[in-house]
């Protein structure tokens, strides 16, 4: 018998997504677009730029002494700049948040936001939607962005070097 080796496969597709166990078997996840109407928004309709930001607040606060988290007021700046970084118009520009924890409204007035209200998939699938993520500095964003082969901004606590992300319109490893 001769042996015929099984064709490779692509690890990632739209309608499922293959992982690998601790215990180094398989697994799948789907990943369905919600479809019902209170659940499906036609965001592209109203705005021309939709920013998906990632926010870790619970877990950031303690792992690694806060090494990684980002308060709310500097996420403000930090969008604020990007806008000016990349020149678009904040009137047509939304930005949808998605969350472990509270997000404080208040902070973010004069900008267009929604907040997802959805479990961890559901953030999963609208950060892969939107036109870059901005985040914090989590494999969660990161695969968002490798899902959507989209562009991922890391939230940092000095300056970000606007610079680096230049051209950058698809997913990268950052």
């Amino acid at each position: 018998m001769e042996f015929k080796p099984f064709p490779k496969v692509p690890r990632l597709s739209r309608q499922m997504v293959i992982t690998e166990k601790l215990d180094g078997t398989n697994a799948s996840v789907h990943i369905y677009r919600a479809s019902s109407p209170e659940n499906s928004i036609e965001l592209g309709d109203k705005y021309k730029n939709i920013i998906g930001v990632h926010i870790r607040q619970s877990d950031f606060k303690i792992f690694k002494k806060g090494k990684y988290f980002i308060p709310q007021e500097r996420i403000r700046e930090i969008l604020d700049k990007y806008l000016i970084f990349s020149q678009k118009n904040p009137r047509e520009t939304l930005f949808i948040f998605t969350s472990d924890g509270e997000i404080k409204e208040e902070l973010f007035s004069g900008l267009n936001i929604t907040l997802n209200k959805g479990n961890a998939i559901e953030d999963l699938y609208i950060l892969s939607l939107c036109d870059v993520v901005i985040g914090s500095n989590s494999s969660f964003g990161n695969f968002a962005a490798f899902y959507g082969n989209i562009p991922q901004i890391v939230f940092q606590k000095t300056n970000i070097d606007w610079d680096y992300y230049k051209g950058k319109n698809i997913y990268f490893e950052n």
